[in-house]
């Protein structure tokens, strides 16, 4: 008996589920829900000229999201021209699909899918397009128990399936090389290489050297379930993006905010730093869990354990004067997202006690012109050994008045979740979501490499994709719930 090679294996071991998630996404009504939109924005009176599509625009939306399932588009093509298959995408779709729409016996093809990207979705509608289907995007995550709005939790123990991920992804280049021309060794003759005008360099965490490809700022939110992930966003950027990673992640992170109550906090990496925390958890009044930034002792830094964490002393304020008048002040520092009392001992050696916060709230002011900012309040207890009384305050999260004069950065050393909290490192975890999404959406692509060139049309398979996910995530649930039933 021939034995198989891996490559086979997992493809004919994967061939049942790749069936299941083609009818799942042909069965969800979002696909349907796009596919009227982009019919809509295209509408024209066919007597003036021109042929009647010879296929619906789901139909198209569809054989976009398949590529996330079998790789490319050629693949894509071959599976869907395949009349069984097809037959079982039409009888997922059938209760959404109007019945005097005629569909052909067999899926599009590649010149399809060329046309739907060129003419069907423009590049000045592809934002439409990208703001529809984050709404989309929302509406299934709370269909499948996500983002539940009526959900209410304390500020700091937030759920996993109330927190947005957020992380940048780079895709590769489907364009292999560097050289700009090749020589055809059987004449010598130059020829040109076709180019992505989408590709640069970028750096990327747990890559040796640089990467070149594609990038975009990617939102997810997740249960404990198996396979159970809903993509809320997408937003491409490159290195000429004025603000970078950090501003992209903001804007998204705002807008998705502005959509759903039900987001309590995102999460991210080191990408977010002071000025980015503020304007997200000011705006929207979601927490934010991040890293502290690290700093060694030589240059500044307070030593906590194993790590060392960028640190500054507290401004003085005249609350703060008020209350520690009696004893003569206390030396306080801001480090690790929590507050710290130095202590000198007798040989002139330091001591950095952190002091203990009892609760984390969050209040909200609104503005004459109907516009809020939300402030984050750490309750704290310092001993005093000289009036023999604690001191007792809350203490803002968020930039005062005074932090500006002081030259400090609050929102860079004091956070919603400290580093030093065992929520932290539970809540960061959930981070690691987004880089298992960003490894399957990886290796989803044929050499996991991006199948298509340019901007546009890397935008528009990277979102069919999100859409791909988000069906699956419907099936998932919807399975979860039979079970339960029986």
């Amino acid at each position: 008996m021939l034995l198989l090679r891996q490559s086979q294996r997992h493809q004919r071991a994967s061939a049942g589920s790749a069936i299941s998630r083609v009818r799942a996404i042909a069965a969800d009504p979002h696909v349907h829900a796009l596919g009227a939109f982009i019919a809509e924005s295209n509408h024209r009176e066919h007597s003036v000229g021109g042929r009647p599509l010879t296929y619906p625009d789901w139909c198209l939306v569809l054989f976009g999201a398949a590529i996330r399932i079998f790789g490319s588009a050629s693949a894509t093509a071959r599976a869907l021209g395949d009349t069984a298959l097809w037959g079982e995408v039409l009888r997922a779709a059938d209760p959404l699909i109007e019945a005097d729409m005629p569909i052909p016996q067999c899926g599009p093809n590649r010149d399809h899918w060329s046309y739907f990207l060129r003419k069907r979705v423009s590049t000045g509608g592809l934002s439409t397009v990208s703001d529809l289907m984050t709404e989309l995007a929302i509406e299934r995550a709370e269909e499948v128990g996500l983002l539940n709005q009526e959900d209410a939790q304390p500020v700091g123990r937030y759920h996993r399936d109330h927190v947005v991920g957020m992380d940048g992804k780079v895709f590769s280049s489907p364009l292999r090389t560097l050289d700009r021309e090749r020589v055809n060794r059987v004449t010598g003759e130059l020829r040109p290489v076709r180019q992505d005008g989408a590709r640069q360099q970028y750096g990327e965490g747990g890559v040796d050297g640089i990467v070149w490809g594609t990038k975009f700022a990617i939102a997810s939110v997740r249960s404990p379930m198996t396979n159970h992930r809903v993509i809320l966003g997408i937003s491409h950027f490159d290195s000429a993006t004025q603000g970078g990673e950090g501003r992209v992640f903001t804007d998204l992170a705002k807008n998705l905010a502005g959509k759903s109550s039900g987001i309590h906090a995102f999460t991210a990496d080191g990408a977010w730093r002071g000025t980015h925390l503020d304007q997200v958890q000011a705006a929207t009044g979601c927490g934010v869990i991040a890293p502290a930034r690290h700093l060694t002792a030589r240059k500044g830094g307070i030593t906590l354990g194993r790590h060392s964490f960028a640190a500054q002393p507290l401004p003085w304020s005249s609350r703060r004067s008020r209350r520690e008048s009696r004893c003569g002040g206390h030396q306080l520092w801001a480090c690790a997202g929590t507050l710290f009392e130095q202590i000198i001992a007798s040989d002139g050696s330091s001591e950095f006690v952190e002091l203990r916060r009892h609760q984390t709230k969050r209040d909200v002011t609104h503005h004459k012109n109907g516009s809020r900012r939300h402030q984050f309040y750490g309750r704290y207890t310092l001993p005093c050994p000289t009036t023999g009384e604690p001191h007792t305050w809350w203490e803002p999260l968020l930039p005062v008045t005074h932090d500006a004069q002081a030259k400090f950065n609050r929102c860079e050393y004091l956070r919603v979740v400290p580093a030093t909290s065992p929520e932290h490192a539970r809540l960061y975890g959930m981070r690691q979501d987004t880089e298992s999404l960003n490894a399957q959406l990886e290796r989803a692509f044929y050499g996991q490499r991006l199948p298509a060139w340019g901007v546009h049309n890397q935008t528009v398979v990277v979102l069919l994709a999100a859409m791909a996910e988000n069906a699956w995530a419907r099936q998932v649930w919807r399975d979860e719930l039979v079970r339960q039933r029986t």
